[in-house]
């Protein structure tokens, strides 16, 4: 006897050779159910991410377990360890023209995160085929991988004199980001710090068009010998103010700036108070923590910044990425290589 409702018994009308095709595949070997499919996303979901009533928005959990590297290129680049050996630009001036340097430079990003590294810093835009490499870079680049750049000269130089309109630096970026790929790179527009109103208008303007941006805070701000240095806890109040009333900073970036390594130990304490101080303060968004950025000076600086629980690094050469990696698997962590 049939056990369907009368209201489903109605429904049992023949069906189409369309429906018989959809339910063959639907239901072949291995396939899953559509709703442990949904639920499963739903988990994975749950899983990866949190709920901050402050934005209202979902936001990726920051992992301190797995630690990612971003490679400085703005000086050149060299595939060996040895940053001795003579460096070339890192992105060919013809990328955009040449299909071979484009491949080897595909080849080149799938080996940079197989050793640990995520993101690359870029020299400033400079030239009309900076934009048109940059959108090249946005076809080849591995997902989720990250380009950090800039205008030549500075922000000044990315502001035209029509109304603080943008040129060269942000039509890179942003005709770079128009890669309709499900897991596209990211191209985020640096900004120096300063505490004067040119900064926050840039930052206004950059968030408006939608734009990632990355805060860079250089020496010359927290450890400059020729003037009054900004206490860190006052600098980190700066940026979190600055955070809560623009948004943006999406990467907050603590560099050494244009000073040299050898006189980066006399520095390294006081990087280790400004992101302290950074990682106390609450801002709307993801987390401070989870935005930092930080220079690789030794390794005394990586455990007390590895162990506040900071994932990001930035190091000048590939010599520098075994020293990260003794001190990330010293404190039972490792670099995430995809």
């Amino acid at each position: 006897m049939s056990m369907l409702s009368p209201s489903l018994s109605r429904l049992r009308v023949p069906f189409s050779k369309t429906f018989w095709s959809l339910r063959s595949k639907l239901h072949s070997a291995g396939a899953q159910p559509i709703v442990a499919d949904a639920s499963s996303s739903i988990r994975s979901r749950c899983l990866s991410t949190y709920y901050d009533s402050q934005s209202g928005l979902h936001l990726p959990i920051h992992d301190e377990q797995e630690i990612r590297l971003f490679l400085n290129v703005t000086n050149g680049y060299n595939s060996a360890e040895n940053d001795g050996d003579e460096k070339s630009p890192f992105v060919p001036h013809r990328l955009s023209k040449d299909r071979l340097e484009a491949e080897e430079v595909s080849e080149k990003l799938e080996q940079l995160v197989q050793q640990g590294i995520h993101g690359v810093v870029l020299p400033p835009i400079e030239f009309p085929r900076d934009v048109r490499n940059l959108q090249t870079l946005s076809i080849i680049a591995p997902p989720n991988f990250v380009f950090l750049t800039n205008a030549c000269g500075g922000e000044k130089s990315s502001i035209d004199a029509n109304n603080g309109k943008s040129n060269t630096v942000d039509d890179g970026i942003l005709k770079a980001q128009e890669n309709s790929s499900s897991k596209p790179a990211t191209f985020s527009k640096v900004l120096r710090y300063d505490n004067g109103n040119g900064l926050r208008d840039s930052l206004q303007r950059s968030v408006e068009k939608g734009m990632h941006t990355t805060l860079s805070v250089t020496e010359d701000t927290y450890a400059d010998d020729d003037k009054d240095d900004i206490e860190p806890i006052t600098l980190a109040n700066n940026i979190a103010a600055m955070i809560d009333a623009n948004g943006g900073c999406d990467y907050l970036w603590i560099s050494l700036g244009q000073r040299r390594k050898e006189d980066a130990s006399a520095i390294s304490d006081i990087i280790v108070q400004v992101c302290e101080e950074l990682i106390y303060l609450d801002v709307a968004g993801a987390t401070i923590k989870s935005r930092l950025l930080v220079d690789s000076l030794n390794e005394d600086m990586l455990e007390d910044i590895l162990f506040a629980g900071v994932n990001k690094y930035v190091i000048e050469d590939l010599s520098q990425a075994e020293m990260v990696e003794a001190a990330v698997e010293d404190q039972g962590k490792s670099l995430l290589r995809l």
